[in-house]
């Protein structure tokens, strides 16, 4: 967890032009940037081995967690306080737009913002910048390792925890399978990252079948053996999208 007096950081808030075509990779967005002192912890729950490269959607453009977990690389442009160099963060979580932002010229639009740290600034401008143009991209969501998965339950309830996926990087839909003859079922968002569906799986092995945000598919047999533990993670070492499984 991050030290308290890193989550009272200076953030970036940016709003984009138009929408979002959450499973087009390399379309660029025209937005606005602008300093905020709002802020929010560091990295949202499920996403704290992304380090500080993660950014808030806000909550209509994050669509009920559907854009969870997904890549974004951010450029300043035609400023002179802009580096030439650009910088990727993934989707952490949600926010709600400060209601007093201004959105009255054509260069914000409140339905499509994201919430950066003063650090991710900092990568594509120079310091003291508190207003500033930016270009926005969906792009291929770059890890290393396996998925891993987290996995917590009891009686009739199963909650999990995707984590480092590759690709896409955000989740359409998760289904689970146990070893006790079920077929796949389809699991439902729960928020923070977190999938869960009312049933047991205890001593059960777990495999997990994954619908990416762009459509790829993915099946991780047998993650979990049936001695699983609630609180449990794994890393699916060779379960991973790659850039050939991917499409536009």
């Amino acid at each position: 967890m991050a030290p308290k007096s890193s989550l009272m950081m200076p953030f970036m808030l940016i709003g984009l032009i138009g929408v979002v075509c959450a499973f087009v990779y390399d379309i660029q967005f025209p937005g606005h940037a602008t300093l905020s002192d709002a802020s929010f912890p560091g990295g949202a729950n499920g996403n704290g081995n992304y380090g500080t490269d993660t950014a808030l959607l806000d909550e209509i453009s994050y669509k009920n967690g559907l854009m969870h977990n997904a890549c974004f690389r951010i450029e300043c442009v035609d400023k002179p306080w802009c580096k030439s160099v650009p910088t990727d963060v993934t989707i952490a979580g949600p926010f709600r737009p400060n209601s007093i932002l201004s959105c009255n010229s054509q260069s914000c639009n409140p339905l499509l913002q994201l919430l950066l740290r003063k650090g991710t600034l900092l990568r594509i401008a120079n310091d003291k910048v508190t207003d500033t143009p930016v270009m926005a991209s969906r792009v291929f969501c770059a890890k290393v390792g396996g998925i891993k998965f987290t996995i917590t339950g009891h009686d009739n309830l199963t909650r999990v925890l995707p984590e480092n996926m590759a690709g896409a990087g955000n989740i359409k839909k998760l289904f689970i399978k146990g070893s006790g003859g079920q077929q796949w079922q389809r699991m439902q968002w729960d928020g923070d990252g977190y999938w869960r569906i009312n049933c047991s799986f205890v001593g059960q092995s777990l495999s997990f079948l994954i619908i990416a945000g762009d459509d790829a598919r993915l099946s991780c047999n047998t993650v979990f053996d049936a001695q699983w533990t609630t609180g449990q993670t794994i890393d699916s070492t060779g379960c991973q999208f790659k850039p050939s499984e991917t499409h536009n």
